[in-house]
């Protein structure tokens, strides 16, 4: 039986072949706590099975830093479409789509929470982007776009298993917010959900829908099935 998996990379095989010599560009959006690396890594893996080499970028390694958020007054507006580097990401894009032998791209880590080293790789057969603002129209010309769509309860639900997993509640300003909420980090998730990650879905991200060639859609059991 054929999966969704199959069936994606059925379709970028069918598009590769109309294009030139040049990376084709993959583009996968959807809310928080979606899935999206998981979806991109397991679709890099299947990719490869078909022989290309395949590399994935989050868009988070674009964030700006968190001393730039905050001098900016950006933090509270994190993952939104103004907290990123966008001159950054329009020059990795430019080279992406030139061609260029050798790419480099800032990384993010979840573990501070913050913009971290570079990374380098050799020019793949395919790039799959994915974040909050992958399918945002400044990107530009895609050669498939993707959303991974789900019900905002649900996407509540897994941002709040995530949250609750977190290993690190001293980061900055983590443990003051906490502190905040009387020291309850279910009430610290929901609060961030309902004035940021809401929010953004609302008014940024679930507009790109519209923007995809495919939706993945989600259940609550985590099943994917594939759409137009």
């Amino acid at each position: 039986m054929s999966t969704w998996l199959d069936r994606l990379a059925a379709e970028v095989t069918a598009r590769r072949a109309q294009l030139a010599d040049r990376p084709f560009l993959i583009a996968l959006a959807g809310g928080v706590a979606s899935g999206k690396s998981t979806v991109a890594k397991a679709l890099a893996g299947r990719l490869r099975r078909d022989g290309p080499s395949v590399q994935v970028v989050a868009a988070d390694g674009f964030l700006f830093a968190s001393t730039d958020l905050v001098a900016r007054g950006l933090m509270d507006r994190k993952g939104f479409p103004e907290s990123y580097d966008w001159d950054r990401l329009d020059r990795f894009l430019t080279e992406l789509r030139a061609g260029a032998a050798r790419l480099t791209v800032p990384t993010y880590s979840h573990a501070t929470y913050d913009v971290d080293a570079e990374m380098g790789f050799a020019r793949p057969d395919v790039l799959i982007f994915e974040g909050l603002i992958a399918l945002q129209d400044r990107i530009g010309p895609l050669d498939l776009g993707l959303y991974l769509d789900a019900e905002e309860d649900d996407l509540i639900a897994w941002y709040i298993d995530r949250f609750m997993a977190l290993e690190r509640w001293d980061a900055p300003r983590l443990a003051d917010r906490l502190a905040e909420v009387g020291g309850d980090p279910e009430a610290l998730a929901g609060d961030i959900w309902d004035r940021i990650n809401g929010p953004n879905l609302a008014r940024h991200i679930g507009p790109t829908r519209a923007r995809a060639d495919l939706v993945l859609t989600k259940a609550q059991d985590h099943v994917i099935r594939l759409s137009a």
